[in-house]
């Protein structure tokens, strides 16, 4: 006898199992997007992304008016 029938799990007991299909909340999934807006305005840096988050919004607005030089 193996472990698996002495342990009486059926030998299919290791396969992973479907998962419950679950609603996404509405307002995680709205704030999962923005983040990933953000993320990709800047270019997936954390150094652009801070630099945004100390920026006033009227100094953002006008830096995305403005860009300036890459």
């Amino acid at each position: 006898m193996n472990a698996m029938q002495s342990s009486g799990s059926p030998p299919d007991a290791n396969k992973q199992r479907a998962l419950p299909k679950r609603r996404i909340d509405p307002i995680l999934q709205e704030v999962y997007d923005l983040k990933a807006r953000l993320n990709a305005e800047a270019g997936y840096s954390v150094e652009k992304i801070l630099e945004r988050a100390r920026l006033s919004p009227a100094q953002q607005t006008l830096r995305q008016d403005h860009p300036g030089p890459q």
